[in-house]
């Protein structure tokens, strides 16, 4: 059965991206990070592609999803809707899914730990151009504790389909002068005290 804890309910509502800046954010991994860099003496900029996820767009920083790390997340990691619900926003007020419409499966998930400060209005400049990464709260019908890492270019939304070679060497910028300085271990690693 889904796990009635992810979902949202009416009376819920959208948590402020500045009032979780001392609460750490989860990046789900098809391989575990932690054991790579601890087994292997890696370094976590040599695992962009892992973070990232094999065969996927080192663009996909420009939406990257994150969960909340609290109770929920921690022990569902790695539960995923398969109906294309997760793509469906969910809004306050909204009456939540019914569970045994959801269609999911179990996956051998590893949770790569965030600190969300070093995530929120991160300002750079890039060959000449000011950019801003940051996240906010984006709950979907199936998973209240969704966030997403957005990337501004003057006041514009980037887009993982963005075309010109720039936001490829951006992305890759992003990824290893913000995203892998933001991580830290489960041990140092904040819970929403939800």
């Amino acid at each position: 059965m889904y796990p009635a804890e992810l979902l949202p309910q009416p009376d819920y509502n959208i948590i402020p991206p500045e009032n979780i800046r001392s609460i750490s954010l989860i990046r789900t991994t098809a391989v575990d990070i932690y054991k790579l860099v601890q087994e292997q003496n890696v370094q976590y900029d040599e695992c962009l592609d892992d973070i990232v996820g094999q065969g996927t767009d080192k663009k996909d920083i420009f939406v990257f999803s994150l969960l909340l790390f609290c109770d929920s997340t921690e022990h569902n990691i790695g539960i995923r809707e398969t109906e294309g619900l997760s793509y469906q926003e969910w809004v306050p007020g909204m009456l939540p899914a019914k569970i045994g419409d959801i269609q999911f499966e179990e996956r051998n998930l590893f949770p790569l730990y965030l600190n969300a400060d070093k995530l929120y209005n991160k300002d750079v400049t890039f060959e000449g151009t000011k950019y801003t990464l940051s996240y906010e709260h984006k709950p979907n019908i199936v998973n209240y504790w969704h966030f997403q890492i957005f990337t501004d270019e003057n006041s514009f939304r980037l887009k993982r389909e963005c075309k010109a070679g720039k936001y490829k060497r951006l992305a890759r910028h992003l990824l290893e002068n913000i995203l892998v300085k933001a991580i830290c271990t489960k041990k140092e690693a904040v819970k929403y005290p939800a």
